[in-house]
């Protein structure tokens, strides 16, 4: 199994990410795709100076080869259970559906507040919503947000992540690509921790600062790209302004 990991340079969470890995039941080739070169006795190192995290997926996407498994991870993940990964490959086969990715619940930090187990758009408001509950052993969802994905690698070939998105809904873009090439997506009942630092609101929702016009610069991309004629009426005349207008509130409370 290979696994490719995502990050800037070398730092605490990430060497916490490869302590965990380390201790896994299931053997792994690891690959971190890092813009600054460190050196790490077990794993490879792949330069990206100043890549996209978009950029980034998709080399990793690339040098994983034939119908080899593949699981992507950012460095603040943290995975507790030494089986995870033997989990993960069970719950794999268990799933019927040929072309399928999956992605384990994600958690704050070592609590069992989950931050995602599978995401749903309102086209009328133009807005987000989380599912946050547990449903059954496995299901299936319409978009996820981005901690860990694991498949094959021919799934994932399916669709590119969107490099013209820099940050901020290219985990949905890229999800919901793989949904219109034909490819399931399911999440998993299967912990990872997402060991993030603190944020204030803004910053949860992405919307301090320059970030602010980059969210709608982004999601703009998505929906040209994906939405139906009157789905984009509808946003461009209701559920974008609405959004906006709260994205700013929150970035003026925080």
């Amino acid at each position: 199994m290979k696994i490719a990991i995502f990050t800037r340079w070398k730092n605490g969470k990430l060497l916490n990410l490869l302590n965990d890995l380390q201790t896994q039941s299931v053997s792994t080739q690891i690959n971190v795709y890092s813009d600054e070169d460190f050196f790490f006795s077990w794993v490879n190192i792949v330069k990206t100076p100043g890549a996209s995290i978009a950029q980034k997926r998709n080399f990793a996407i690339d040098w994983t080869e034939d119908d080899e498994f593949l699981l992507m991870l950012d460095d603040d993940n943290r995975i507790f259970n030494k089986d995870f990964l033997l989990k993960l490959n069970q719950f794999y086969n268990k799933i019927k559906e040929q072309d399928k990715i999956l992605s384990p619940v994600v958690y704050y930090r070592t609590t069992w507040k989950i931050q995602s187990a599978g995401v749903r758009f309102c086209y009328l408001l133009g807005k987000v919503f989380v599912n946050k509950k547990i449903k059954w052993d496995f299901w299936e969802v319409e978009w996820m947000w981005w901690n860990s994905l694991f498949g094959k690698w021919k799934d994932f070939k399916k669709a590119r992540f969107d490099e013209e998105i820099w940050f901020i809904r290219e985990d949905l873009d890229y999800t919901y690509s793989l949904r219109e090439n034909g490819c399931k997506v399911f999440v998993v009942n299967l912990p990872i921790n997402h060991m993030e630092r603190d944020k204030t609101l803004a910053e949860k929702s992405f919307v301090a600062g320059e970030i602010f016009k980059r969210k709608i610069r982004n999601r703009d991309i998505f929906v040209k790209k994906h939405w139906n004629s009157w789905q984009k009426l509808v946003y461009w005349l209701f559920g974008r302004w609405v959004s906006m207008i709260w994205w700013k509130i929150k970035q003026l409370i925080s």
